[in-house]
């Protein structure tokens, strides 16, 4: 079973941090428990705040399951460009990767949603995200 894997910008220090989301329905704050959790490890629980960092509520994206062409993770908020070899540059296309509905989904950077599901395709690279490069939203490079 794949455990949901998440990543956010530690407030601090404004640098990636991985883990599992924790809200705080009485305020806007957001943490992120730092850990690996799996079956063979216990950690106690006068402990897991040791392990607790704020993050930026809004950079909060989750794992797809699928990496890119050079084997780079694939997060909700990633932007990716199609690398169409020369003779198909005019299908070069940055597509921005959103979840709605219990689904990933291309989210052209018109922000139009596409119809589908996210199909693994070679050719498709990690340039960035939309929290530390929103240039690429405008269809900068």
């Amino acid at each position: 079973m794949n455990k949901p894997k998440f990543r956010a910008l530690n407030k601090k220090s404004n640098e990636w941090v991985y883990g599992v989301p924790i809200p705080n329905g009485l305020s806007k704050r957001v943490f992120m428990i730092c850990l690996t959790l799996d079956v063979e490890i216990a950690y106690p629980l006068e402990q897991l705040h040791d392990f607790c960092v704020e993050v930026i509520p809004e950079t909060i994206g989750q794992y797809t399951g699928l990496k890119d062409k050079n084997g780079v993770d694939i997060y909700e908020g990633d932007v990716l460009v199609y690398d169409a070899p020369k003779k198909y540059a005019h299908r070069r296309s940055m597509h921005e990767i959103a979840y709605a509905d219990g689904r990933f989904f291309w989210k052209f950077l018109d922000l139009i949603f596409c119809q589908s599901n996210i199909l693994y395709r070679d050719g498709y690279l990690v340039i960035g995200n939309i929290h530390e490069n929103p240039e690429l939203l405008s269809g900068v490079e």
